[in-house]
């Protein structure tokens, strides 16, 4: 095939391809309206507003995240947050048990009718993109995105949310992208936020089980055990690798830890991205946890002190832990002080320092 022919070939299967994904988007369309219609039905059923998840942009430390925030943006509003969009995680959390989809709060949940698990099931495949939905005609939906056309945030906060309650003729919100500042109503609805988005308990038990293989017969269960982080892979990239942290840096700060910590024996737990040299943690009690997303997650979240890079995943964990965390992107050198004077994240946010340390 000549090169004038390629070319041809090349252009009528771009064509082809342009043409099925219009075709694709119109033949969805009325689906994904008929889904909305049900979901909004439930809602108004309740008196109150919906806020929709639609898409499942970002991975389960970044949509964990968001949930949390949005949980608080529905507390304060006093609407229902549905998110459809869990489907790859849904075994291993405890909010899935007895539910297709996350509802908040969970005593709002709608009865789970045939019409709404596939309701819940269209949105999901159809997965819309915003700006298909206002070719739906729905004056009752606003359409909420929190990246701008260039690609710039645009994070909605709660103070930004209270404007969707001036409007009464809006019933459902179609929210799009990860950027949502939320916030905990009280400390029990901290507590409950943990508690939903907890795992599961299958996943607690491949958890634990983890945990008592790192340990050997002889020593104490009670002893010291840091978490360690290593994310690579797109950090190397990311932002000119400005995040990136290297294992020999962690090797480097992981035996700061064990010279200058008040405790006598401690044990590592690494969850890594990628493999890393035996010769970089020579020297220190390092057990390689190798599990899912989900188990290295809550893997963390039940240690004693986390290290890690700025990352969205370390921070979920020290926040639904409850650990003290210690980020190396923001530190020189680790020394007694600095470690003793680690806290845990308080309530989990989304994007670099500079916008997370303005909120």
């Amino acid at each position: 095939m000549n090169r004038k022919s390629r070319a041809i070939g090349t252009r009528i299967l771009g064509q082809v391809r342009f043409r099925s994904k219009r075709l694709s988007s119109r033949v969805c369309r009325p689906f994904f309206g008929w889904a909305l219609n049900q979901i909004d039905q439930c809602s108004q059923l309740r008196g109150k507003r919906i806020l929709l998840v639609c898409d499942d942009y970002g991975r389960l430390a970044n949509r964990l995240t968001r949930l949390c925030n949005l949980i608080g943006i529905a507390d304060h509003l006093g609407a229902v947050l549905i998110d459809t969009c869990f489907t790859e995680y849904r075994d291993d959390l405890q909010a899935f048990q007895n539910s297709p989809y996350f509802v908040h709060p969970s005593e709002a949940a709608p009865t789970f009718t045939r019409k709404m698990r596939l309701a819940c099931s269209i949105i999901r495949a159809c997965q819309f993109r915003e700006n298909d939905l206002p070719k739906l005609n729905r004056r009752d939906m606003r359409i909420v995105k929190t990246v701008d056309e260039f690609g710039g945030q645009r994070p909605v906060d709660v103070r930004t949310a209270e404007e969707w309650n001036t409007d009464p003729t809006i019933q459902m919100f179609s929210l799009f992208g990860l950027y949502y500042e939320g916030e905990p109503s009280s400390p029990e609805s901290l507590s409950r936020c943990r508690a939903m988005l907890g795992p599961s308990e299958k996943m607690t038990r491949q958890i634990e089980s983890k945990r008592i293989r790192s340990q050997n017969s002889n020593e104490p269960p009670d002893r010291f055990t840091v978490g360690v982080h290593i994310r690579q892979g797109d950090y190397r990239t990311w932002l000119d690798g400005r995040f990136f942290i290297s294992p020999e840096r962690f090797g480097e700060a992981m035996r700061d830890v064990n010279n200058c910590s008040e405790q006598q024996d401690i044990h590592f737990l690494v969850c890594s991205d990628e493999s890393a040299s035996g010769q970089t943690f020579q020297g220190l009690d390092v057990q390689f946890v190798g599990g899912t997303a989900t188990e290295d997650l809550f893997v963390l979240s039940g240690c004693d002190l986390i290290l890690s890079t700025f990352s969205s995943f370390a921070y979920f964990a020290s926040f639904f832990g409850n650990v003290p965390i210690i980020d190396l992107s923001a530190q020189e050198a680790l020394t007694a002080t600095s470690i003793k004077n680690a806290r845990p994240i308080d309530w989990p946010r989304l994007g670099v320092p500079e916008t997370v340390d303005q909120q």
